[in-house]
């Protein structure tokens, strides 16, 4: 069993022993206030009443705890859901460089035109792969970026796989609405200079991906951590061997995976590497792919990891997830 699946156990195990203790509180108190108030009674059967409470109460006990023993059980048998890919559906990808502004990058178009040769050559047809940047007719404004995104995701069905990768500038807001557990909202900046919230990407989600299809995400942004809030991370350490759950998130109805560049405290580098611009995690996640195409998500992440360290770049790619799934398993973009 991998470390990841143990811990997720465990919090699944402590979460329902919390629920057991706190319901066998509530009954207990409610039925010895049953037997309180009987025991003032001067009714001739004050003894048989109480009898009959208690017994009730102890009934109702007893199948509290068969309810905590069943449900342990179920956790101890789970399984990770293995996620069935059919088809390769269709991607959308955004490199945003932001050309002429005070914060012009360079490396993000080429991102976009890179990971669609990846995509290109791993089975995906080039006419569902829609492409938006600074050059493109369509630019990526909020409107144009979450109108497409939409698209994508209401047109999924069962077994579909669907990409999606912004490569641009990202950045944090304040929280709004009190679902953040550091208080603030991750968020992508658009051409027209405004931004798009991890609650807007996350909702889209929620509402238009169909529960048997997966998107897989890739977001060369900082601060990006938990752009899409998905609720499990993992190996967001330098020892890659930290799990995570982020308690304020719900699990997404259909299947999601997500690398960022770097965890929600860290910038994603904007690089030159081999004399042509790219981001630096971009960069990891193709040169990764390079010579072994059956990695699994461990084994990913990892050597995105180590190439980013080799060239000298502190940031830490973080693999996040809407349902818990097995990162030993291979990576199914293959």
């Amino acid at each position: 069993m991998s470390t990841e699946l143990r811990e997720y156990k465990t919090i699944r195990i402590n979460e329902l022993t919390t629920t057991y203790k706190t319901n066998y509180v509530i009954i207990t108190k409610y039925y010895n206030n049953l037997i309180n108030n009987a025991m003032r009674s001067s009714s001739n059967d004050k003894q048989k009443l109480i009898n009959n409470i208690t017994s009730v109460c102890n009934s109702n006990l007893n199948d509290l705890k068969k309810k905590y023993d069943s449900d342990v059980s179920l956790i101890n048998a789970f399984i990770p859901k293995n996620i069935q890919i059919l088809k390769k559906s269709k991607a959308f990808l955004i490199g945003c460089n932001y050309l002429g502004s005070p914060n012009q990058l360079n490396g993000c178009i080429n991102d976009a035109n890179n990971i669609k040769d990846f995509l290109i050559s791993i089975g995906f047809d080039n006419n569902n792969i829609q492409m938006i940047t600074d050059n493109t007719v369509n630019k990526p404004t909020k409107k144009n970026i979450l109108d497409a995104f939409k698209t994508l995701l209401m047109n999924t069905k069962a077994g579909d796989l669907v990409f999606w990768l912004f490569s641009g500038h990202g950045s944090y807001v304040k929280d709004s609405n009190g679902d953040e557990e550091s208080g603030y909202d991750q968020c992508i900046y658009t051409l027209d200079g405004k931004f798009i919230i991890d609650d807007e990407l996350k909702s889209l989600i929620q509402n238009y991906l169909h529960k048997d299809a997966c998107l897989f995400a890739l977001f060369d942004s900082c601060f990006s951590g938990s752009v899409l809030d998905l609720k499990y991370q993992y190996m967001d350490s330098l020892n890659y061997d930290k799990y995570f759950e982020h308690s304020k998130e719900d699990t997404t109805n259909g299947n999601v995976v997500m690398i960022s560049g770097c965890n929600d405290r860290q910038t994603s580098a904007d690089a030159f590497i081999d004399g042509k611009a790219s981001g630096a995690m971009t960069w990891s996640f193709l040169e990764s792919f390079k010579n072994n195409k059956n990695l699994t998500f461990r084994a990913l992440v990892k050597s995105m990891c180590d190439k980013l360290k080799m060239n000298g770049y502190t940031q830490i790619p973080q693999l996040s997830t809407g349902g818990f799934v097995d990162i030993d398993k291979v990576v199914f973009l293959n």
